[in-house]
C-alpha cells in the first residue's frame, strides 16, 4: 500500500501544483476505496504505509518536512473520516448496487475532502503565507475529483471479482477489449491531439458519452467506473501537456475548476446509470428465483394438503361411515350403543381438529390483525423451547395496531432473522424491538452470534440460490421499507428496518 500510495501522490504532484496544492489527487480515492474494503484489524498497517508514502512524495517535490507531514496526516484524516461517514450512514454504498450508492459514496468523500481542505488551507497560510481561499478550492476540488475517479474503480472491481463467472465467456472478453480500445482511441484523439481551430467545437467531451454509456449498460457499475477512470486520466494528462479542447477553450485560471467539475458530473452520471442497470438485472434474477421458489412451495403445499386430506380426513370419514352403518343395521346386538356413539364422536372430534389444522395452515398469516406482538411472543417461545434460543420481544406500545400488510412483513422478517441466527450465526440470544417514530415503524433485531461479512455473503447467497437476506429486502421494498444490516465477525449482527406506516394506537 505504501508504494502504490507514494506513486499516486508523486504523479499528481508532478502533473501540477497550484496554490500550494495538487490540482488532481487520485490518492484520496485510492485511500478511501482501500479503507472501505479493509477490516479494522489491518487499518494500522494500511495507514502506516500511506503515511510513509505520502511524506516521501511530498518531500521529493520540495515541500518542507513539517508541511509534508501535515499534508499527509490531513489526507489520512480525510480517508478515515470518509470511511466512518460511509460505514455509519451509508453502509451499503461500497457495493454500488443502487444509483444512490454512488451519490452517497461521493458525498461522504467530498464532505471529508472539504473538511480536510480547510485544515490544509490553514496550514498553508501559516507555513507558507498562501491564500487561504485558493488553497481551499484547489485542495477540495482535487480530492473530491480523486474520490470520484478512483474509489469507485476499487470498490466496483472488488465486487466484480467476487461475482465474475468462471469460466469467463469469451464474447464478454472480446467485447471488453473492444470497448477498451474505443475508449482509449477516442480519449487519445480528444485529449492528446492538437486540433485545428475549426474542429474545436466538435472535439468536446460529448463524444465520450456513447462509449461511457455502453460501458455502463453492458458492464454495469464496474464498466462505468473504469470508463470514467480511463477518460478522466487522459483528460488530466492532456490538460497537463497543454492539449485537448478543455485546455484550448478554457482560460488557464479556470482550467482546474473546469476539469474537476467535469470529472464530478460525468462520474456521478455514469455510476448512477451503471448502478441502475445492475439493480434492474439483479432484481430480475431475484424475482425469477423467488417466483420459482414460490411455485415450488405452492406445489409442495398442494401435495401436503392432498396427502393430509387423503390420509387423515378421508380415512376418518370412512371410519365414521362404518360406525354409523353398524349402529344403523345393528350387526352386533350385544354391542353397547353408547360405546358406538362415543367412538363416532371421537372420530368427529379428530376430524374437526384436522380440518382446523388444515384451515390454519392455509391462512396467509398465523395471526389476526392487531396481534403482531402476541404472534412474535408465541414464535419466540416456540423457538426457545425447540432450539434453546432466548428470543426477547420488546415494544413500548403494548396495544400496537398496524396495517395488516405491515404486520405480515414484520413477522416474516423477524422469523427469517431468527432462523438465520439459529442456523448460521449459532446465536444464544436474539433481541427484537419495535418502536413507532412519527409515521415510521422501527424494527431492530440484534443477535450475539458469530457475525458475517455482509456484502460477500449476500452476493454468494444470491449465486447459490439462498434468498433469505434478499427475500427480507424484497419484502420491505414491497411496502416502501428499508433494510440495513450491520455485522462484524465475532460480534454479532444488527438488522435495522424502517417501514412507512400510518400508526393508530
Amino acid at each position: 500500500m505504501g508504494v502504490v500510495y507514494f506513486l499516486a501522490c508523486y504523479v499528481a504532484l508532478l502533473i501540477d501544483i497550484t496554490n500550494g496544492a495538487a490540482s488532481v489527487w487520485p490518492a484520496s480515492g485510492l485511500l478511501l476505496g482501500v479503507l472501505l474494503l479493509t477490516p479494522g484489524r489491518y487499518l494500522l498497517s494500511i495507514l502506516t504505509g500511506a503515511l510513509i508514502g505520502g511524506v516521501i512524495a511530498n518531500l521529493s517535490v520540495g515541500f518542507p518536512v513539517a508541511t509534508s507531514l501535515g499534508y499527509t496526516c490531513i489526507n489520512l484524516g480525510e480517508g478515515l473520516a470518509g470511511r466512518w461517514l460511509v460505514r455509519r450512514y451509508f453502509p451499503d454504498a461500497p457495493r454500488l448496487s443502487q444509483p444512490l450508492n454512488g451519490f452517497a459514496l461521493i458525498a461522504c468523500g467530498a464532505g471529508a475532502a472539504v473538511a480536510g481542505a480547510c485544515a490544509a488551507a490553514t496550514l498553508a497560510q501559516f507555513t507558507a503565507g498562501a491564500n487561504w481561499l485558493k488553497v481551499l478550492g484547489t485542495w477540495a476540488g482535487s480530492d473530491a475529483a480523486g474520490v470520484v475517479i478512483v474509489a469507485p474503480v476499487i470498490l466496483a472491481t472488488a465486487g466484480a471479482l467476487e461475482e465474475i463467472p468462471r469460466p469467463l465467456p469469451r464474447w464478454r472478453v472480446v467485447e471488453a477489449a473492444f470497448l477498451l480500445a474505443v475508449l482509449v482511441g477516442i480519449s487519445c484523439w480528444l485529449y492528446l491531439w492538437k486540433h485545428p481551430s475549426r474542429l474545436d467545437q466538435f472535439a468536446n467531451p460529448l463524444l465520450m458519452l456513447p462509449p461511457v454509456a455502453w460501458a455502463s449498460i453492458r458492464f454495469e457499475a464496474t464498466g462505468a467506473a473504469w470508463a470514467i477512470f480511463i477518460v478522466n486520466a487522459f483528460c488530466v494528462w492532456g490538460a497537463a501537456l497543454g492539449m485537448g479542447p478543455l485546455f484550448e477553450l478554457t482560460p488557464s485560471s479556470l482550467l482546474n475548476l473546469v476539469i474537476q467539475a467535469r470529472v464530478g458530473v460525468t462520474g456521478m452520471v455514469a455510476l448512477s446509470l451503471g448502478a441502475a442497470v445492475g439493480t434492474a438485472r439483479r432484481s430480475a434474477v431475484v424475482h425469477k428465483r423467488l417466483a420459482q421458489e414460490l411455485q415450488a412451495a405452492a406445489d409442495s403445499e398442494r401435495s401436503r394438503l392432498s396427502h393430509e386430506l387423503h390420509d387423515e380426513v378421508a380415512q376418518k370419514l370412512a371410519a365414521l361411515k362404518m360406525q354409523l352403518q353398524l349402529a344403523d343395521i345393528d350387526i352386533a346386538p350385544d354391542t353397547d350403543r353408547t360405546t358406538s356413539t362415543a367412538a363416532s364422536v371421537a372420530i368427529v372430534d379428530d376430524l374437526l381438529a384436522n380440518v382446523r389444522a388444515i384451515s390454519h395452515s392455509l391462512r396467509p398469516a398465523p395471526f389476526d390483525r392487531g396481534q403482531l406482538l402476541p404472534a412474535l411472543t408465541a414464535m419466540a417461545r416456540a423457538e426457545g423451547n425447540r432450539r434453546g434460543l432466548s428470543v426477547l420481544i420488546d415494544s413500548p406500545m403494548a396495544d400496537l395496531s398496524l396495517p395488516h400488510e405491515i404486520e405480515l412483513v414484520c413477522y416474516r422478517v423477524v422469523r427469517e432473522a431468527v432462523s438465520n441466527a439459529i442456523k448460521h450465526a449459532r446465536a444464544r440470544t436474539v433481541a427484537v424491538s419495535l418502536n413507532c417514530q412519527s409515521d415510521w415503524l422501527a424494527l431492530s433485531i440484534v443477535d450475539d452470534g458469530h457475525g458475517f461479512d455482509v456484502a460477500p455473503t449476500t452476493r454468494q447467497a444470491v449465486r447459490d440460490g439462498h434468498l433469505g437476506l434478499v427475500g427480507m429486502r424484497e419484502r420491505l421494498d414491497q411496502v416502501g421499507g428499508t433494510l440495513n444490516i450491520n455485522s462484524t465477525l465475532g460480534r454479532g449482527t444488527t438488522i435495522n428496518c424502517l417501514l412507512p406506516i400510518a400508526v393508530t394506537a
